[in-house]
C-alpha cells in the first residue's frame, strides 16, 4: 500500500515557528517523508509503523497521532502530545539543515541580500539538534503510553512485535547525529 503523509504544514503551527513563506505542503513533503521513514519508523518498528500509516483515521490511531490524557497503570493521570507534533519536530530538524540552500539550474546556491545574512552552519545544526531532541522526548512519551499495561492490549501489533525480545522501545536513540554541510 502507498505511504501516506501523516502531517501537513498546519501541524507545525503553534510549536514550530516556521516561516509564512512556506505556503504549501509541497516544500515540506520531502522532509516529512524522510522523518516518517527514518525517524518515526525506526521508533515504532516496521509492522507497527505500517499499521499506523494504513489506518490514520482509525480511532485507536487518532489517539496516538493527536495525543491524549490517560490513566496509567499506577492510577496517575498522564498526558502525551502524540506522534504528529513529534513528527513535525523531526521534519523541521531535517528541513532547517537545508533551508539556506536553494537548488538552481546552476547548482546549489545560498541567497544573499543586503538586508539579511545567512545563518551559520553551526547555528543551523544547533537548531536542528534542539528540534530533534524535542521530537525524541515527545516520542518517548508515546512509547511510554504504548508500553503501559493498561494500554498495550489496545495495540496488538505493538505488543506482539516486541513481546519476544522484551524490548518495547525499538530504535531508542539518546543523542542527535550531527550532520554538517561542506
Amino acid at each position: 500500500m502507498a505511504e501516506n503523509i501523516i502531517i501537513t504544514k498546519t501541524d507545525f503551527d503553534g510549536d514550530i515557528g516556521i516561516t509564512q513563506n512556506i505556503v504549501n505542503d509541497k516544500i515540506l513533503k520531502p522532509y516529512i517523508l524522510q522523518a516518517q521513514r527514518f525517524d518515526l519508523k525506526q521508533r515504532l518498528g516496521d509492522a507497527f509503523y505500517q499499521a499506523l500509516n494504513d489506518n490514520l483515521a482509525g480511532a485507536i490511531y487518532l489517539t496516538l497521532l493527536n495525543g491524549a490524557t490517560y490513566t496509567n497503570s499506577a492510577s496517575q493521570s498522564v498526558s502525551f502530545r502524540g506522534i504528529k507534533i513529534a513528527l513535525a519536530h523531526y521534519a523541521y530538524a531535517r528541513y532547517i539543515l537545508e533551508s539556506n540552500a536553494t537548488n538552481t539550474p546552476f547548482g546549489t546556491r545560498v541567497k544573499n541580500t543586503d538586508v539579511s545574512e545567512a545563518v551559520s552552519d553551526k547555528m543551523l545544526a544547533q537548531i536542528a539538534a534542539n528540534h530533534y531532541n524535542m521530537a525524541e522526548s515527545l516520542m518517548n512519551d508515546v512509547v511510554t503510553y504504548l508500553n503501559d499495561t493498561t494500554i498495550i492490549n489496545t495495540y496488538p501489533i505493538w505488543k506482539n512485535q516486541y513481546s519476544l525480545t522484551g524490548d518495547c522501545n525499538p530504535g531508542s536513540r539518546n543523542k542527535f547525529i550531527k550532520v554538517s554541510r561542506v
